[in-house]
């Protein structure tokens, strides 16, 4: 006897479900239900939505919060068809990403805080797991995390130093990434399907699958997993040939929840991603002209090249919920390896026989390993009072190297009759122990104050060994360092209505300094050691909801000293980490979106940013008063609007959006110029069906979004990353 439930292999779309449809369907049972993709909700269909967020590790209205925040939705994402950062940081003003080829292979900067050396100042969260590391000896700063957003709930970006609630290395923000969680009471089911086409390139697509569902009463599993075939259009004139930047990215991702009774609760996660890129989408241009040397969209290579990533994630949550508040324990085992390939014959040709017939790769890996613990007490309001504090500890393992690798003629082949033409390989250790404690206090019920303070102590060891003839020298290095820092945070909240709030913020932040290779050349008291930076934060700003529900505005003013500043320093033709000065940034933002009728939603974003040295130290790359940050735009915006309609059963939606980024100097002080990018979309909802279209870089323009990180001053060849051309695609999409 078959079951109602099992009656329905249903039907979807006007058309029974596919193969890998109903193997979904049977195990959920046959009930259907479609994920909101709300991070909140809306009490009228003529209101947005109310977003809820966990920024200050509490559940709150983001319209509520006293700092500078945005966030992008599941729902969102899928309208913009993103499948990295770089697709949907448009709708985060004050925020910028400078790439170096690849997904995954760049770096990130929040109101003008930018890496001026290796050391990242963004720290990336997965929940409640900190990922990507915290000491520089990994260049963390050019390896940041970029999850794939299929199984995403919503990004929520953190903007200024959040030293106090998420440690070292947050001093310019935080990316904060939310997972989708099972469900105890109701199945769900998607299955999506993407086909595109790069214009002067090739063909790519993807596939993603998620399923949720409650076993029993206290027992839910989620599971989802995606492949995706990356488009080439990158044409190498050398060894690679057409569209040599093509490659895969897949995930996969299992959830378990345990809830045995009304106060306790057990997630345990696991999440592996790779990605793997035969090529970086780099070009070759003449630095006076900008003018491609060898064709629109083309390089020439005589070794081949590649960027691999790989991230694993395993965790464990558990919440205990009180009368009087919850405690948290979140522990993790976390890991990012990203392995690389660069070509080196331009910038070496002419030494030890270097050249387009014996030919020379940099073959590099970047590992970072992390054990992380936090345990977490989070008031209720008791009076007048809320508060949480906590303690975290850290130990990060990583391995860091480059072999400098002669190539046979033809550039396939290592040359085995020719040793290592160098090696530089970095091992290291973090420990971090810290404690923090936050507290709000409500004067009265339209005021509170708040209060944050976080003390923190590292401990790193750092070995390193560097020679071979490219190099000149052969060292052998070991040495380890103490420090501890404090952090603060207070701010002032004021509700001058039930819908608008205005609030002042200060905050501190630090990113830990380490331990250096010593190089030739260097003066006596150079020393092996660098110190922390840190900022000093100032913010106000207006929140405000109007019009029944039907415009919000967020606008914020900052002011932010930046001292000791991390940068690169030079000696010879050798960089290494050191201390270079101090900076101002200094700025506004504005993010506002109106619903004026029914279905139709209308975004902005614009941020004003002043990002400059005060002063900056003789030996390092920037020395003039004045100058400005590195992959800091002065300037970005954009805006889209949307229209959904309903005809008959079906619901129609049609949209776009434009975004710009100003001119920016990369690390070489080259400046590179503004662009802008156009994008459309439209698509149609029925029964439990979407199909979208989308049309990416309309207009086909050509922009700089990144360089490469090596220098015209010392080596000939200039190669910068472009965006990807035009890109024509759409979406098949069933939930169930």
């Amino acid at each position: 006897m078959r079951s109602e439930a099992n009656n329905g292999v249903r039907r979807l779309c006007g058309s029974y479900l596919t193969t890998a449809a109903v193997g979904m369907a049977l195990v959920l049972g046959g009930a259907h239900a479609q994920d909101s993709g709300m991070s909140g909700k809306k009490s009228d269909d003529n209101q947005l939505e109310e977003i809820i967020v966990t920024a200050n590790k509490r559940a709150e209205n983001l319209q509520n919060i006293g700092a500078g925040i945005s966030v992008v939705n599941d729902a969102r994402l899928d309208e913009l068809a993103a499948n990295s950062l770089a697709d949907f940081l448009q709708d985060v003003p004050g925020v910028n990403l400078q790439s170096f080829g690849a997904p995954g292979y760049g770096s990130i900067e929040i109101r003008g805080i930018s890496p001026q050396s290796v050391g990242s100042t963004v720290s990336t969260y997965i929940d409640n797991i900190p990922v990507g590391g915290s000491s520089a000896v990994g260049e963390n700063a050019e390896f940041l995390p970029d999850l794939d957003p299929a199984d995403i709930q919503r990004v929520e970006v953190l903007k200024g130093p959040q030293g106090t609630l998420y440690g070292a290395s947050s001093l310019g923000g935080v990316i904060k990434y939310v997972t989708k969680q099972p469900s105890l009471t109701q199945p769900e089911a998607n299955i999506t399907e993407e086909f595109e086409h790069v214009d002067h390139g090739d063909f790519g697509g993807k596939l993603r699958a998620s399923a949720s569902t409650p076993i029993n009463d206290e027992l839910a599993v989620r599971l989802s997993g995606y492949y995706r075939w990356i488009p080439g259009y990158i044409d190498d004139v050398g060894i690679s040939g057409r569209d040599a930047n093509s490659g895969y990215d897949w995930g996969i991702r299992a959830t378990v929840l345990w809830k045995p009774t009304s106060d306790l609760s057990v997630s345990v996660n696991a999440m592996q991603q790779w990605t793997r890129q035969n090529a970086f989408d780099n070009v070759d241009l003449n630095p006076v002209t900008l003018r491609p040397l060898y064709g629109d969209l083309t390089q020439l290579r005589y070794t081949q090249e590649f960027f691999a990533y790989k991230t694993n994630l395993y965790s464990a949550e558990i919440n205990y919920d009180q009368p009087y508040g919850s405690f948290l324990s979140a522990s993790s085992f976390n890991a990012i390896h990203p392995t690389l390939a660069t070509d080196l014959t331009p910038y070496y040709a002419g030494l030890l026989g270097i050249g387009p017939d014996s030919p020379a790769s940099g073959i590099g890996h970047h590992d970072d390993a992390q054990e992380t613990e936090e345990l977490r007490f989070t008031s209720k309001r008791l009076g007048n009072v809320e508060f949480l504090t906590g303690l975290f500890f850290q130990h990060e393992t990583l391995s860091d190297g480059t072999n400098y690798v002669s190539f046979e003629p033809g550039g396939r082949v290592p040359n085995p009759d020719v040793p290592l033409l160098g090696y530089g390989d970095r091992g290291g250790t973090l420990n971090e122990y810290a404690g923090f404690f936050n507290a709000t206090y409500y004067i009265a019920p339209s005021l509170d104050v708040t209060f944050g303070y976080r003390y923190s102590d590292i401990r790193q060891n750092r070995v390193s060994w560097d020679g071979g003839p490219l190099y000149g020298f052969e060292q052998a290095f070991d040495q380890s360092s103490t420090q501890s820092s404090d952090t603060y945070m207070g701010g002032a909240r004021w509700r001058i209505t039930d819908d608008v709030m205005f609030y002042l913020r200060a905050a501190s932040g630090y990113r830990p300094g380490g331990v250096r290779t010593p190089l030739p050349g260097a003066p006596p008291d150079f020393g092996t050691t660098y110190s922390s930076d840190s900022i000093w934060s100032y913010e106000t700003g207006l929140k405000m909801k109007a019009l029944d529900g039907r415009l919000t505005v967020d606008t914020d003013l900052f002011w932010i000293n930046w001292d000791n500043i991390q940068a690169l320093v030079t000696i010879g033709q050798f960089n290494t980490d050191g201390n270079g000065g101090h900076a101002l940034s200094r700025g506004v933002e504005m993010q506002a979106t109106y619903m004026p009728i029914n279905g139709l939603t209308l975004r902005g974003n614009i941020a004003y940013t002043d990002a400059f040295f005060k002063y900056a130290d003789a030996s390092v790359l920037v020395t003039t008063p004045g100058q400005r940050l590195f992959f800091v735009p002065e300037l970005q915006g954009s805006i889209s609007g949307d229209y959904a309609w309903p005809i008959g059963n079906y619901q129609v939606h049609a949209g776009g959006d434009w975004s710009y980024t100003g001119n920016q100097y990369d690390i070489t002080n080259y400046l590179l110029p503004s662009f802008s990018v156009f994008n459309a979309r439209a698509g149609v909802k029925w029964n439990n069906c979407d199909f979208n279209f989308f049309v990416k870089n309309v207009a086909d323009k050509r922009a700089i979004v990144g360089d490469t990180g090596y220098y015209p001053t010392y080596y000939p060849l200039f190669t910068v990353t472009v965006n990807q051309p035009r890109t024509v695609g759409f979406m098949f999409s069933q939930h169930f």
